[in-house]
């Protein structure tokens, strides 16, 4: 697999090898939709490469603004994919989430969350109650209808909102007012989409949109570009941002998530970002440039020496 380094001062290509990158870097942050696998289909050799790494005694981690799964069942979905993590390498942005209202938010009582388990599990995990992600998830509503408001919960004080494959006008509406009379309104990402079977479709961003749109009201990103999540990373283990490298897929939030954080950067395009996005963001004074490119993580016939 060849690795492409932009060079700082023409933004020359120039090749390298995976193997190089294995020897220069001590610990490696991985996106995990577009890069690792797309839908539940794992990309190319990616679980390999990965297990390589770990073999290597190199230190992984899986940072990824996905919300819908509890870390637990991420976990499980890695296993289906042939390789075996322990919950202490996953980061999602529900679970940034959850440690970042925790620590920073400590008036909140009550969640109101867009979003799924992945979500609600994390909030309970510390201390914090929520609702509307399953209660509401089939909920209908129209103009002719008021009965969006009629029982308001007037505990809530903080909407979080993520992905939510059953997002609905009752949802939207109830978020809305509950922002409108004052309540803190966060996001675990602003992600416009996210890769299914080879298809780009809605990510949490959609929804979180909604949300602004209709209060007028900026949510603060939580997950990715976010540094919280790597102040956790660091906090949980040993690892030195120097020798650490952040892969992902998308340029507004791993790359840029990795240069907020002063990480190298490798962006692979095997998921949102085409090749004419990059070449377009490399050619902006202003663009997003991450250290290096590759098509993916497959490490295809290289050997990484053991």
């Amino acid at each position: 697999q060849n690795i492409f380094s932009l060079s700082e001062s023409n933004m020359g290509v120039d090749h390298k090898n995976f193997s190089e990158l294995v020897a220069k870097y001590e610990s490696f942050i991985f996106d995990c939709d577009g890069v690792l696998f797309d839908g539940v289909k794992a990309v190319g050799n990616s679980m390999q490469t990965v297990e390589k790494l770990m073999r290597l005694n190199k230190k992984v981690f899986f940072l990824t603004n996905g919300s819908k799964y509890p870390r637990s069942k991420l976990g499980d979905k890695f296993k289906n994919l042939g390789l075996e993590v322990q919950q202490s390498q996953l980061y999602t942005s529900a679970y940034i989430a959850a440690e970042y209202i925790k620590r920073t938010q400590t008036d909140v009582t009550k969640v109101y969350v867009i979003g799924h388990e992945g979500i609600t599990s994390e909030l309970s995990a510390v201390g914090i109650d929520s609702v509307g992600a399953e209660e509401h998830a089939g909920m209908k509503s129209d103009f002719g209808n008021t009965n969006v408001g009629d029982n308001l919960d007037t505990s809530i004080n903080c909407v979080l909102a993520g992905i939510d494959f059953n997002f609905n006008y009752y949802k939207l509406a109830y978020a809305t007012m509950l922002v409108q009379k004052g309540a803190k309104f966060f996001c675990t990402n602003r992600d416009a989409t996210v890769t299914n079977g080879g298809k780009l479709i809605p990510a949490g961003g959609a929804m979180v949109a909604a949300i602004e749109f209709a209060t007028g009201v900026t949510a603060p990103v939580l997950g990715k570009p976010n540094k919280f999540g790597l102040e956790l990373i660091l906090e949980d283990h040993n690892c030195d941002p120097a020798t650490s490298l952040m892969i992902g897929d998308r340029l507004d939030t791993d790359i840029q998530f990795g240069q907020n954080c002063n990480l190298d950067t490798l962006l692979v395009l095997s998921g949102v970002t085409p090749k004419e996005k990059l070449e377009a963001s490399i050619a902006d004074p202003e663009g997003i440039k991450p250290t290096y490119y590759s098509d993916s993580i497959n490490t295809g016939e290289i050997v990484i020496e053991e």
